[in-house]
């Protein structure tokens, strides 16, 4: 088994971490070898926030090099465009669409046209979610990271890093009461809108590199 490479990013306050967590847990159940690292960022609210995670046999050290990334998961399009450097031509990103204005005053933002135009250009596929409105219509509006692992795990499940049940157990300890049953349909959306739009020519690609 060889090594697959996910570079998570986001906004500090967006479950990168959970996600990370839900990804590394569905795979040592699957008896995938697993490695994470957070590296730079402060995962308290509003700071950047990046993680390594790293699957397979293969695995020796935690970090990702610039360029050998294999997928770019982001919760928020301008950190996607920050991180985007660990990605190359062979490369899927799989964002969140949703710009998140910093509350620092007098930042020009850019315009999520031209952040989508650099994705494009650095990946060899780009995937936006509408994740965060997609969970606020559910009555989640931190729940966005849940629809972004339903999304993964439709990859990483075909790819055989792990099944989707296993996704599902990990999913189901996630919040109490009413919550943790939004959890659970927002999982199996983000799961049912990648069955749709992910092509098998992708998930070739991120098996060969478990193999």
């Amino acid at each position: 088994m060889m090594v697959l490479n996910i570079v998570l990013s986001g906004v500090g306050g967006q479950g990168i971490l959970t996600l990370a967590q839900l990804i590394g847990r569905s795979a040592l159940a699957h008896d995938v070898p697993v490695l994470i690292a957070e590296t730079h960022g402060l995962s308290q609210r509003g700071g950047s926030v990046i993680v390594h995670v790293r699957l397979g046999r293969g695995v020796e050290a935690p970090l990702i090099g610039e360029g050998m990334g294999d997928m770019l998961v982001s919760l928020e399009l301008v950190e996607a465009a920050r991180y985007s450097p660990y990605l190359s031509k062979e490369s899927i990103a799989i964002v969140n669409d949703k710009l998140i204005r910093p509350s620092v005053p007098n930042i020009k933002m850019p315009e999520r046209d031209d952040v989508v135009e650099v994705l494009r250009q650095r990946s060899r596929e780009l995937f936006l979610v509408k994740a965060s409105e997609i969970a606020n219509e559910k009555g989640n509006p931190i729940g966005g990271n849940v629809v972004m692992f339903g999304y993964v795990t439709y990859i990483l499940g075909r790819a055989g890093a792990y099944v989707v049940e296993e996704a599902e157990a990990e999913v189901s300890g996630l919040g109490r009461g009413k919550i943790a049953e939004v959890n659970k349909e927002l999982f199996k959306i983000g799961y049912e809108k990648a069955s749709r739009e992910v092509s098998d020519p992708v998930i070739s690609l991120i098996k060969a590199k478990l193999e």
